[in-house]
């Protein structure tokens, strides 16, 4: 059945019709449900949250000196890489100083 029919159809039939309809194809439900063409399923979850654990966390980092030294290790590997490291990190002084920066920013 064309998709249009289909939907045309559904928009015909009464509540118990789609109900029948969808029972006789089960598998309907969990294409319907998958989004990025069924790859990915959406979760949905019919429980009430629940906090399980506060964590600090530094990336795959142990602690914060790690991060530090992973970042800093980042900008130097990627700095004629990446234009806006080159302007936040070379620049000190007039138009793109540090204190002017905000001006450009993107809102």
């Amino acid at each position: 059945m064309p998709f249009e029919e289909l939907i045309n159809y559904w928009r015909q039939s009464s509540p118990q019709q789609l109900k029948e309809w969808f029972n006789q194809r089960k598998g309907i439900a969990t294409i319907l449900d998958a989004k990025d063409g069924g790859r990915k399923t959406v979760l949905i979850s019919r429980h009430a949250d629940e906090l399980r654990r506060v964590k600090r966390g530094y990336g795959g980092a142990q602690k914060p000196e790690d991060y530090l030294d992973s970042f800093t290790a980042f900008l130097r590997d990627n700095l004629n890489e990446i234009p806006a490291l080159i302007v936040v990190t070379r620049a000190s002084t007039g138009t793109y100083a540090w204190h002017n920066l905000k001006n450009y920013a993107y809102y």
